[in-house]
């Protein structure tokens, strides 16, 4: 309904209504389709969506094939905009990627800078029937998003999984194996560690709970473990050297290059970059430091 058609005077022929579409004629659907190639967007698959939305269906059926048709459209979209060279992207590309990754539960937990830079890093895969994306203890390699098709976890040795699950669109394999809950850590202040604060201590070890086999006909969007990874460890590092250089006495007013250089700290036979020696953490309320006349406070070596 937002379109404005050119009101171009055409053939009798184009005027005539559209197979697909009676409220448009055939010279607006050419018309159409052109601007919306241009785009990016496939036309058949709007069409397919026009007439699936037919007020004589029934009203389940309707919503239902028109769902279908929505997210095949969305699926078409994100496709084109995977393919398209990185530095090619348009900022608008970019937004819509990030809007649906963190519309997805895995990303939700992600900082949405981080979720930003991994749209640069995603690939787009096809797998077909039958095909096993990874057996049970497999190390994880990286985190799907379904775009189309269906995934079947197999139940799992240990009974975590005790019948078979289908992973459909939408839907974000291996993210659960990655990052597995931690209860030892304390909560963090910034939204980087705070992400890593839900993850495993040695996340590159993270193996596969239980096997991935498709279904039907899968594609999907993948990004490397690793690639994750580092750029969690990348943003939580900016956000430990804001922290220390506004709130630290100690580093107030040094610039990055020095937070980051080797200190004079060994660890296991290395020399730890100063930003490192600092842990930032948010401390409960009520929690006690120091008692009055303790002599020899838990706390007391800390800063």
């Amino acid at each position: 309904s937002e379109l404005c058609l050119p009101t171009v005077p055409g053939t009798a022929f184009s005027k005539r209504p559209h197979p697909c579409s009676q409220s448009l004629t055939i010279c607006d659907v050419a018309r159409l389709e052109l601007k919306l190639a241009q785009q990016h967007v496939k036309m058949p698959l709007m069409l397919q969506g026009m007439a699936t939305h037919n007020p004589t269906s029934t009203g389940a059926l309707a919503d239902n094939g028109l769902q279908q048709a929505l997210a095949d459209l969305e699926t078409a979209a994100l496709r084109i905009i995977v393919r398209t060279p990185k530095e090619r992207r348009k900022t608008e590309d970019v937004n819509l990627l990030v809007a649906y990754l963190v519309s997805r539960p895995f990303f939700k937990e992600i900082p949405g800078a981080v979720v930003s830079e991994c749209t640069g890093f995603l690939e787009q895969h096809l797998h077909f029937p039958g095909e096993t994306l990874w057996q049970e203890d497999d190390p994880v390699q990286g985190i799907r998003v379904v775009l189309r098709g269906r995934v079947t976890l197999l139940p799992d040795s240990s009974g975590a999984l005790a019948s078979k699950r289908i992973m459909g669109h939408g839907s974000v394999l291996g993210g659960d194996d990655l990052f597995k809950p931690r209860t030892a850590r304390l909560y963090s202040g910034c939204e980087g560690a705070k992400a890593r604060a839900r993850y495993t201590e040695a996340p590159l070890e993270a193996r596969h709970s239980c096997a991935a086999v498709v279904e039907q006909m899968c594609e999907s969007l993948f990004i490397s473990a690793s690639q994750i990874l580092t750029l969690l460890d990348a943003f939580e590092d900016q956000e430990r050297l804001g922290v220390l250089a506004e709130h630290c006495p100690l580093t107030r007013g040094m610039s990055a290059t020095d937070m980051t250089s080797p200190s004079t700290v060994l660890r296991n036979g290395n020399r730890i970059p100063l930003h490192l020696l600092f842990e930032v953490g948010l401390v409960p309320r009520h929690y006690v430091f120091q008692t009055q006349g303790e002599k020899h406070p838990r706390d007391m070596q800390q800063l």
